[in-house]
């Protein structure tokens, strides 16, 4: 495998995950703050929101029949999208500004899963890509948003998306 690829391949996933949150469905900007990352990454403001993409350690995995084991090596991908959520000085935020933020973070999770899905089907024709749970993230302080795991094998012979 190229030494490369883990770094390619997170450019592309990178792309397309930017790509879902297209503001003409979102009804907002993609966070002007995304970067990739090799670990989880730490939050520590809001201004406009944060977009990353980190991936977990690299497994191995035996598959295949018990008389004809193979060692799978793959990651699992996180897009992590967070935004502004309300707060308010010393008085809880109000009910309305908390449903707003919530139905635009429920737009970005739908646009996020559409999305991904749609732009990792060239790649699930010839390797692995489990899809996990899209997690909530918060509200942790002024920010909330998602999680999008997406496990992907790592044989280094997959077409460009």
């Amino acid at each position: 495998m190229n030494p490369t690829y883990i770094w390619e391949l997170s450019q592309e996933l990178f792309d397309i995950a930017v790509a879902a949150i297209d503001p003409s469905r979102t009804g907002q900007d993609v966070p002007d703050r995304r970067f990739i990352h090799h670990g989880q990454p730490v939050v520590e403001f809001c201004d406009g929101g944060t977009m990353a993409l980190w991936h977990t350690p690299i497994e191995f995995r035996q598959v295949g029949r018990y008389d004809a084991p193979q060692i799978q090596t793959v990651t699992t991908f996180n897009v992590d999208l967070w935004r502004c959520w309300p707060v308010g000085n010393n008085i809880p935020p109000s009910l309305e500004r908390i449903e707003d933020a919530v139905r635009l973070l429920q737009i970005d999770a739908w646009c996020l899963i559409e999305g991904m899905q749609s732009g990792l089907a060239p790649l699930a024709a010839c390797e692995l890509v489990q899809y996990q749970e899209i997690r909530a993230l918060g509200p942790l302080g002024g920010m909330a948003g998602w999680r999008m795991p997406v496990t992907i094998g790592l044989s280094g012979k997959t077409p460009s998306l």
